[in-house]
């Protein structure tokens, strides 16, 4: 089953939520949950826009998993492997379901017989 980018995009945006809240249930950092609750809006929000045709759901997109990966790409050279590989993983997913959205299907063009 291929997954629509505007579906992508609003399960990513919950999955991050997820991830804030589990940050704040086992480390008990409050940043954590507000950061996650904030993100994880926005890709949803990039989600529902994309569904929508919206010009500005992919650059919100773009903006919000090109944040996380960078993020979370610096935690894991830190040395904090989880969840930093699992979100920077996601987002790196979300980039190339954005740029998905962005091709035009391609189309058959019917041949007119004009002479």
């Amino acid at each position: 089953m291929k997954m629509s980018p505007s579906r992508y995009m609003m399960l990513y945006g919950v999955v991050v939520l997820i991830a804030g809240i589990i940050g704040m249930i086992t480390s008990g950092s409050f940043v954590s949950l507000l950061t996650g609750g904030v993100f994880g809006s926005l890709a949803a929000l990039s989600g529902y826009g994309l569904s929508q045709n919206s010009k500005w759901a992919r650059p919100l997109g773009f903006a919000v998993s090109g944040f996380l990966a960078l993020f979370f790409m610096m935690r894991m050279i830190q040395g904090s492997p989880f969840p930093a590989l699992a979100i920077a993983g996601l987002s790196m997913i979300s980039i190339a379901m954005l740029m998905q959205a962005g091709t035009p299907a391609p189309q058959t063009e019917a041949k007119s017989q004009e002479d």
